[in-house]
């Protein structure tokens, strides 16, 4: 199976981005592992745009993702897979899989926990300068700040 999904189209997935701009092509397919178990390769790339912690602009970060997944029985046990690889997980099979919420889960996990511009490439004082028109909440906060000695009125 191969798509493309609309970013706009993945609510959980919109909730931690600077915006819905975009899409991710994934490729989805089956095969059966040296230990006779069916598994899924899923595949995933795309950009989405990240809100820059520092400046709360816009940060352009490109996804690229391979994991498979090894399909088990409801009862079975996956047993010890500390040692296993990070791209690989197992899950429970079931005919009603949800392609598009284990896109999102994954595009999710991908994220930064934080995400920033590169050190230089911020614009911080576009808040305090209003050059990007946009005007910063603490300008109007120094506006009402007295000076030491000043009357209050």
């Amino acid at each position: 199976m191969r798509g493309t999904v609309k970013v706009a189209d993945l609510e959980r997935l919109r909730d931690e981005l600077f915006d819905s701009q975009g899409t991710v092509e994934f490729s989805l397919s089956g095969v059966v592992d040296a230990d006779a178990k069916p598994n899924l390769l899923l595949e995933l790339q795309g950009t989405v745009n990240l809100t820059c912690r520092r400046c709360l602009g816009v940060v352009p970060y490109a996804l690229q993702v391979q994991k498979r997944f090894v399909l088990m029985r409801l009862d079975e046990d996956p047993g010890d897979v500390s040692d296993e690889a990070p791209d690989l997980e197992h899950v429970p099979g079931d005919v009603k899989l949800d392609v598009i919420a284990l896109i999102e889960d994954e595009l999710l996990l991908q994220l930064p926990m934080s995400a920033a511009h590169e050190s230089g490439d911020c614009t911080p004082d576009a808040w305090n300068t209003g050059a990007t028109g946009v005007h910063s909440p603490f300008l109007s906060l120094a506006g009402l700040k007295q000076t030491p000695g000043a009357e209050e009125n």
